[in-house]
């Protein structure tokens, strides 16, 4: 197999880490600035530099469902509440299949005015 120019001997193993590939200007215009723009449909995305379900014909079927779903609850949530990260926090990430924050993400949630005497 050769990949960019490089010949890769049989039976080698390839990890590929999304968190580094994500911040790659070569992929990513401005890569570490947080630009939500990157994710619409229209926009161009780089073969192979995004892989949360993984690709091809072993990727997750849960895929569609699973964005759906985060973007459902994200909605609600932010429409619910402020929030408000308590200070100190770590930028660290841990990198174990998926990404997480090392030290976790400690916020503090504020009710939204208009729903804060609703049940």
């Amino acid at each position: 197999m050769v990949i960019e120019g490089v010949r890769i001997p049989p039976r080698t193993t390839l990890m590929f880490n999304s968190y580094i590939m994500g911040r790659m200007e070569k992929f990513y215009q401005e890569p570490l600035v947080f630009n939500p723009d990157r994710f619409h449909p229209d926009a161009p995305k780089p073969g192979y530099a995004y892989f949360p379900f993984s690709l091809g014909p072993r990727s997750c079927i849960g895929q569609v469902f699973a964005q759906m779903e985060a973007k459902v609850v994200m909605a609600k949530l932010l429409q619910r509440f402020e929030f408000e990260l308590v200070e100190g926090q770590s930028f660290r990430i841990l990198d174990t299949g998926t990404l997480r924050p090392f030290d976790g993400a400690i916020c503090r949630l504020r009710p939204r005015e208009e729903h804060k005497y609703k049940k």
